[in-house]
């Protein structure tokens, strides 16, 4: 599984321009980048530029992608399945030889309530996903910083279950998918610990994010 770091896409744009000796010397696989290519016009209009970034990644050696795949924008609100903007930016991803790690988060589409509180349409989403894209996915993040209200309104024992429940849906599809725990803001060690008392820890196999905000220990 290779290691992905949570940058601006900016940045991976600048490796572009690093001489041929740079670029030999390193393993263009082990880098990805995260960007919203799934996001609309109506958020910064990504999606409509994302062909420029595949481009721009598969220039710079880039071989991977984070984006998010919410469930709001997967469904209509009379829950009929919509996949064409997920479609189209997998087209285009492979099309530049890039590789996704999508980002399975959201709300439920009919009504508006947070998957916590209905886990069995939850997990009809992310089987629904799996199916779709299956043989075309390596791995699936649940979520994106549960451990702060931004992303996540429930609690850590609730996020748990989501994620045993998540882990249970994918690997009844497709077992060879890597499930990997939503990444989280920095490095919440008392968060981590919640998880794995709730019964967390053997129901995702990696942590996206890096410890960028490690506290040293009292």
């Amino acid at each position: 599984m290779k290691i992905f770091t949570d940058a601006l896409l900016s940045a991976a744009f600048a490796l572009a321009s690093l001489p041929a000796a740079h670029a030999a010397a390193s393993d263009p696989g082990a880098f990805g980048i995260c960007e919203h290519v799934t996001w609309s016009a109506s958020a910064a209009g990504e999606y409509e530029n994302r062909d420029t970034a595949f481009a721009r990644c598969a220039a710079a050696g880039i071989e991977w992608l984070r984006c998010d795949v919410c469930w709001q924008y997967c469904a209509t609100t009379t829950g009929i399945w919509s996949w064409g903007q997920i479609d189209n930016v997998f087209a285009s991803a492979e099309s530049r030889g890039i590789r996704l790690l999508p980002i399975l988060r959201g709300t439920n589409p009919v009504t508006g309530g947070e998957a916590y509180n209905d886990l069995d349409a939850w997990c009809e989403f992310v089987r629904q996903f799996v199916t779709r894209y299956q043989g075309r996915l390596c791995a699936v993040e649940i979520w994106n910083e549960p451990d702060i209200s931004t992303f996540w309104s429930g609690t850590a024992t609730q996020f748990a279950t989501l994620v045993q429940r998540s882990y249970a849906a994918v690997k009844a599809i497709d077992p060879s998918i890597t499930v990997v725990l939503g990444g989280l803001a920095g490095t919440p060690l008392d968060y981590v610990e919640a998880l794995y008392a709730a019964g967390a820890k053997d129901f995702f196999r990696r942590n996206e994010h890096p410890p960028l905000h490690l506290a040293k220990p009292a």
